[in-house]
């Protein structure tokens, strides 16, 4: 009987041990540094439209444009219209837009550029077809590529003041300059547009930029070497006018790798 009280006692204290050790491990796995916010390994495009409130093209066929881009689109890219201070300017101008117009020597409207790259097939007139299938390919040969940084990005309200919360994560080894924007968008905000049917009254907009958290660009988030699965974490905040939709704002985030005086489009993503 004594043998097999001891063996018993000495059954109980091995799984007491184990447990207590594996208990311990967990406690050490729960322990690895993550993300603040979780972050996607995918590559999603940005499809912008260059466009300007007085412009008759960008309210037809640009508009149309628009729509099917996004219907292609949903999924593999996010969208903004950028309104800067052009000749055929009057509503949503900001800072922002026109540094982007400068930036990519925007010279006609609606131009459409996906990824930081103008899709232009205008050698005699606008072949809006050439122009569509463009942006369509493009997203789709940067959804295939190696995916080499991505961004999570969550946002709250306080009264008119936007928290965002970032966390910007490598997937693959890297070197140089990295910069994330965040670029603060309202869909469906309203004014007029030359060339829409409807567009002598406010009409919806698609995706208003409305101007950008600090730089047009971004601030630098990695420079130098930086290795795979390394992350960084970053908290803004952003005053929003009174008179905007909040629940219709979103926040887009870019990646851009310094190249030069230029910007190199990495990845994108943005709140729901």
């Amino acid at each position: 009987m004594k043998k097999i009280s001891l063996l018993l006692m000495s059954a109980m204290l091995f799984t007491v041990v184990f447990t207590g050790c594996k208990k311990e491990e967990d406690v050490k796995k729960d322990e690895t540094p993550k993300p603040q916010v979780s972050v996607e390994k995918i590559n999603n495009s940005l499809t912008q439209k260059v466009t300007g409130t007085r412009c008759p093209p960008c309210g037809s066929w640009g508009w149309s444009m628009m729509d099917e881009l996004m219907s292609f689109g949903a999924g593999k890219s996010f969208f903004i219209s950028t309104y800067s201070q052009n000749f055929v300017a009057e509503g949503f101008i900001t800072q922002t837009s026109t540094d982007m117009d400068k930036m990519w020597k925007i010279t006609g409207y609606p131009t459409f550029v996906t990824n930081g790259k103008p899709m232009l097939s205008r050698a005699s007139g606008v072949n809006t077809t050439a122009e569509k299938q463009m942006c369509k390919d493009e997203m789709d040969a940067h959804r295939s590529k190696e995916v080499i940084a991505n961004v999570g990005i969550e946002k709250s309200l306080d009264g008119n003041t936007l928290n965002i919360k970032t966390s910007t994560q490598f997937f693959s080894n890297a070197s140089g300059e990295y910069k994330l924007a965040l670029y603060i968008v309202e869909n469906n905000a309203k004014w007029k547009q030359s060339g829409h049917p409807q567009g002598a009254s406010p009409i919806a907009h698609h995706y208003v930029l409305r101007g950008a958290v600090g730089s047009t660009w971004g601030e630098t988030v990695s420079t130098g070497v930086v290795t795979a699965n390394k992350f960084f974490d970053k908290n803004y905040t952003y005053n929003l006018d009174a008179a905007w939709d909040k629940s219709q704002i979103s926040v887009v985030g870019v990646i851009w790798k310094v190249n030069g005086s230029n910007f190199d489009f990495i990845n994108a993503n943005a709140t729901k």
